[in-house]
């Protein structure tokens, strides 16, 4: 009987950190293989049959030795150990971002598939003009270009675009990476699009938080709400009621605030041309459209 051989491939200057795909399904067949990568290096550890592949001649790198039955057995159980524990912290690094647990308040996180986050500031390194910043999702990221242009260079102008919902904490955990470096003479503040799976009073208890988050990091800005745009996407009305179920929710939490409101949601649901053929985004028509109320408002903010 020919003992098994041992093959390791490695990148010398990789990190040696191994994971591993299929290792019980393929050691059972006594083929074995595990990856990782580290700093975009890659590192491998394989266990072979003595018959090698011709594709592992193009590996530069190749040290072959021979070991008996019980060190090959013995070296096996090991590496599968190994593997198996590694599985199991992978998994609960995996949940825990979504665990059920709330944290200071906040309702149970549910995610998206996809969360991203934009962050833009014009002008950086300079503070010789007043600081705006449009807050918001991806109908900011829109019309923030027309936005900075209509104001003409009167303002340092900046946003911050998210998938990432109110009630969600890692929300606000974003934002201050903005809000506590930078100190902004108007902030346009909305929140709406996304984390449908939370519940009306959740998203509406989210909102009243970020309105006193601002207050509170931010407190000589001066804050405008801009409510949700429409949502027109074809087979899911409930969509679009969510949005307006929300919009009239925020105007409760805003009731005796001093907080301006910029409805987008009225002229934008009343020109259906204005929308690219996803129903929720905008085309070149409706940023501008978007643009100008917003800077309108904005301009009259920083002349007083």
């Amino acid at each position: 009987m020919k003992r098994p051989f041992l093959g390791v491939f490695v990148c010398l200057d990789s990190g040696f950190v191994f994971g591993y795909d299929g290792f019980v399904k393929r050691f059972l067949r006594l083929m074995c293989s595990g990856w990782c990568r580290e700093r975009e290096k890659v590192a491998w550890l394989s266990l072979l049959p003595p018959k090698i592949s011709p594709g592992c001649a193009c590996l530069e790198r190749i040290f072959l030795m021979r070991l008996s039955f019980s060190s090959f057995v013995t070296l096996a159980l090991f590496v599968c150990l190994l593997a198996v524990g590694m599985s199991s912290t992978s998994l609960q690094a995996q949940q825990q971002p979504n665990a059920g647990a709330s944290e200071d308040g906040f309702p149970p996180v549910r995610r998206e598939r996809i969360e991203w986050t934009r962050i833009w500031l014009t002008n950086a390194d300079k503070n010789d003009k007043p600081r705006v910043l449009l807050v918001g999702d991806s109908i900011v990221a829109g019309h923030f270009n027309a936005v900075e242009k209509l104001l003409g260079g009167r303002a340092n102008c900046g946003h911050l675009a998210t998938a990432s919902c109110v009630c969600d904490p890692a929300f606000f955990d974003v934002l201050d990476s903005v809000l506590k470096h930078y100190r902004f003479e108007v902030i346009v503040f909305n929140n709406g699009l996304h984390g449908f799976d939370y519940s009306l009073d959740e998203y509406a208890a989210g909102m009243k938080r970020l309105v006193a988050h601002l207050k509170q990091v931010q407190p000589e800005a001066k804050l405008v709400w801009r409510n949700s745009t429409p949502m027109r996407v074809e087979g899911k009305p409930e969509q679009n009621q969510t949005v307006i179920e929300r919009n009239a929710a925020v105007e409760k939490v805003l009731a005796g605030e001093s907080i301006p409101t910029i409805d987008l949601y009225t002229p934008m649901s009343e020109h259906p041309e204005y929308f690219n053929k996803d129903g929720v985004h905008y085309g070149g028509q409706g940023r501008e459209e978007q643009a100008k109320m917003i800077a309108e408002t904005v301009q009259g903010l920083l002349g007083q």
